[in-house]
């Protein structure tokens, strides 16, 4: 993969420095009760840690990733996703909340992940689409995306399977869902020595803090280019299956 990826976050977080040092000292917790939707608190304070770490400022991105730990223990201990302020939120709020504490978690240990956290926002997505149905869209496909990517994370090349087939009908994300039918194949026909490339040639792009993704589609690019990331060090890297954040924060940051 090319390394331009890397300068651009350098130049990006020297660009912003100040609006970084500004965001940290706002308080997450400020206008809490009126918060109706707690889970993107954490989704956006992993998104800073996230753009800091690809610019290889671990100090700046400690601080973000620390500030999302609080906020994922007031949201436990209140129990605030199982009765959100709007019910009709559950259980897709409990999806993004728990994927996003799996992610902040392991970036904070520096190692693996809780898997039962991530296995849990998969079935909490799988709930809430079976419910989209009816009226499927990017943005249903978008989360079935992820679903996916977290069960090839967890390393459930059949669970990623069984998602697959739950959408005859995609709408767009085509080359993708190309690249996730084959990463989610086991044995020899998984991969003939071409696939790695061609997911590389797929997130090559998408590494960069400049991406847009296709228009039409719908897709939440840090999470995904997190999860792609993810998906590519457990499935085509690594050689025994086994997560290494630091690799796969490199993959973004460096190539």
């Amino acid at each position: 993969m090319r390394t331009k990826a890397g300068q651009e976050w350098r130049e990006r977080y020297r660009k912003y420095a100040a609006d970084y040092a500004d965001l940290l000292t706002w308080d997450p917790f400020e206008d809490w009760e009126r918060n109706r939707e707690p889970e993107n608190s954490v989704e956006d304070e992993l998104q800073c840690a996230l753009e800091l770490l690809y610019a290889g400022e671990t100090l700046g991105a400690r601080s973000f990733l620390e500030r999302g730990r609080a906020v994922i223990e007031r949201i436990e201990a209140e129990d605030r996703l199982t009765r959100p302020a709007h019910p009709e939120a559950f259980p897709l709020n409990r999806a993004e909340f728990l994927r996003a504490k799996a992610y902040t978690e392991g970036l904070w240990g520096g190692a693996g992940l809780d898997r039962a956290d991530l296995s849990q926002a998969i079935d909490d997505l799988q709930t809430w689409l079976k419910g989209e149905q009816g009226e499927w869209s990017t943005q249903s496909q978008s989360f079935l995306h992820s679903a996916v990517r977290m069960a090839l994370i967890l390393d459930e090349p059949a669970r990623a399977r069984k998602l697959l087939a739950s959408r005859r009908r995609p709408d767009g994300h085509g080359e993708e869902l190309g690249l996730l039918r084959r990463l989610a194949q086991d044995g020899p026909e998984a991969n003939d020595g071409t696939l790695r490339d061609e997911f590389d040639r797929f997130f090559d792009p998408i590494r960069s803090p400049s991406y847009q993704h296709v228009e039409g589609e719908s897709f939440d690019v840090p999470n995904g280019r997190l999860e792609l990331a993810l998906v590519r060090d457990v499935r085509l890297v690594s050689p025994d299956g086994s997560l290494d954040w630091a690799r796969v924060i490199r993959s973004v940051g460096d190539g």
